[in-house]
């Protein structure tokens, strides 16, 4: 049997020393943060116990508020929402959540009564550049 080694980039021992001391975190789990930019304890700290303070106000990105606006019509005026995912772990957990979120806010323009999804097959969607999850809306 084969022993695999993990290489790590050379860093500052003393900036590893640092962050293992002041977060009491073993030297290797340090020396990977400081080696990501996360050599500050304050932000390491935040990388590795996250809270939901720390997110960014998701009505900032581009078109945001346009979205919102055209799926709140759909929702309200009964249309057809399709909701479409990658078949990897982060599109069909889009899936779930926005169709979850959908139905939570009245959504029920889909079979059943629900909104209606799709995942696409791991031989298209392997190494694609889509994004995880996207709506598609039918008036």
């Amino acid at each position: 049997m084969t022993q695999s080694r993990w290489l790590l980039p050379s860093t500052d021992p003393r900036d590893v020393e640092a962050l293992s001391s002041a977060l009491r975190i073993a030297a290797p789990a340090a020396r990977i943060l400081v080696h990501r930019g996360l050599g500050d304890p304050a932000a390491a700290r935040r990388f590795l116990q996250p809270s939901l303070d720390d997110l960014h106000n998701p009505l900032t990105m581009r078109d945001m508020p346009r979205a919102v606006a055209r799926l709140e019509e759909a929702i309200r005026d009964g249309q057809k929402i399709l909701i479409y995912g990658d078949y990897d772990v982060d599109g069909a957990a889009s899936v779930v959540i926005l169709t979850k979120a959908i139905e939570l806010a009245g959504g029920a323009a889909g079979r059943e009564g629900r909104p209606r999804w799709a995942v696409s097959s791991m031989a298209r969607s392997i190494g694609s550049r889509t994004t995880p999850a996207c709506l598609s809306i039918q008036p």
